[in-house]
């Protein structure tokens, strides 16, 4: 019964998972699989008839201001659609709460999805090795097809079939491993995790573990690099050509995105600071600018600002990869400021446990330069997990004291 019970709670999760790996071949099926996974976590929450009450109270201050921008928007299809969009990180974190006394069925199911994303991506690697087209390959708006590689190698994207997502899901399965599993095989566990997690290549994932490292094992990390020099020198040595490759497109993408502002992303920064500076409080309406509905009902606002799409326009992106350029726009700076603290009030507590602030972190620092906040396949893999962790530390705290007693 107890088996039966956790897969239910987990069918979310697996939905999401299908949804990735379908994304490129069967894009409709891919729809309904996410679509569906929504649907049972808003009608688990109704059932199940829990909430954390700071944060219901939050959302509930934050809808007038949702329910105007959909009011305000330029096509009331477009403010609906992204409209939604915005509750999906509430919507991962009621559901998690709800299920917040299945934590080590969530951590079994990480683990599986590591193991198989693994084996996927080996797969994955002999045939691009032998030059065959594969499922989750991309394709322009011409037809053409191709796949994400840098310095000539593939970025592995296992089952999910995006290499950012891949490296995500894989740095939090990390920390989760790290954290919460203490079995048998957990060093090969994390081994994997971290075999997932640098395969895909994904610079911006990489920094944000490079920042947490630092922030929270800076004398464990100086050590570690004290003892591994050689090796990295061994390293520099032997593989001076590509490691000469990832460096001029690590800084080609630094001058793209940061440093030279040309780039459909800094210039996506630059119509919010336009807004922001002009003292845009309450919105331009949701579905004007940034996220797909924008795009998809052709928004006039791009044309008003003259937004410069820097050449991506083949790409056929569903947005332009940026999210708080899309919510100052489109909810104005009240608005704004209303809905990122509103999504912070999880973290409101005398005792925030340390994987809680990762988490966060990681998907604060990628949300900067994706639309992964309001992404189902992120928000299901970041904060669904937020209380089912916070719980998890209370019982042991509860736990400890009970003994001490």
């Amino acid at each position: 019964m107890r088996i039966r019970r956790e897969i239910l709670i987990l069918l979310p999760l697996i939905f999401v998972i299908i949804g990735a790996a379908l994304r490129n071949y069967d894009a409709g099926w891919s729809k309904i699989f996410r679509y569906t996974a929504i649907l049972y976590m808003v009608l688990y929450v109704i059932f199940k008839r829990k909430y954390p009450v700071n944060l219901l109270f939050s959302v509930i201050i934050f809808l007038p201001f949702l329910f105007y921008g959909i009011y305000h928007s330029f096509n009331i299809k477009a403010g609906i659609e992204d409209g939604i969009r915005y509750l999906l990180p509430f919507i991962a974190l009621f559901y998690g709460y709800s299920i917040k006394e299945y934590f080590n069925a969530l951590i079994g199911f990480v683990i599986i999805l590591v193991v198989i994303n693994f084996s996927v991506q080996i797969i994955n690697y002999i045939y691009w090795l032998n030059d065959i087209p594969q499922w989750y390959y991309f394709k322009t708006r011409d037809g053409i097809i191709f796949f994400q590689e840098t310095a000539g190698i593939i970025r592995a994207s296992g089952l999910v079939t995006f290499f950012a997502f891949y490296a995500f899901m894989n740095l939090i399965s990390f920390i989760l491993i790290y954290y919460y599993y203490n079995g048998k095989y957990r060093k090969l566990f994390l081994a994997l995790s971290f075999f997932n997690f640098i395969s895909a290549l994904s610079y911006k994932t990489i920094g944000v573990a490079i920042v947490i490292l630092i922030l929270f094992y800076f004398k464990k990390i100086f050590q570690f690099i004290k003892y591994t020099i050689p090796l990295f020198l061994i390293l520099i040595i032997v593989y001076h050509n590509k490691l000469n490759l990832f460096v001029q497109d690590i800084y080609l993408r630094i001058h793209l995105y940061i440093t030279g502002g040309q780039s459909m992303r800094a210039e996506s920064y630059r119509v919010m600071f336009r807004e922001i500076l002009s003292g845009n409080w309450f919105g331009r309406g949701i579905g004007t600018f940034g996220g797909p509905g924008s795009i998809k009902y052709d928004s006039p606002y791009y044309d008003e600002v003259h937004f410069n799409w820097w050449g991506m326009e083949w790409a056929n992106l569903p947005t332009t990869d940026t999210f708080p350029p899309h919510v100052f726009v489109e909810l104005g700076i009240i608005g704004g400021l209303v809905y990122f603290l509103s999504l912070l009030v999880p973290l409101i507590s005398r005792h925030v446990p340390k994987p809680m602030l990762m988490i966060y972190i990681i998907l604060f620092v990628d949300m900067l330069f994706t639309f992964s906040l309001n992404n189902i396949e992120y928000v299901m893999f970041s904060f669904l997990f937020i209380y089912p962790i916070y719980y998890y530390h209370q019982y042991l705290n509860q736990s400890s004291q009970s003994k001490q007693n």
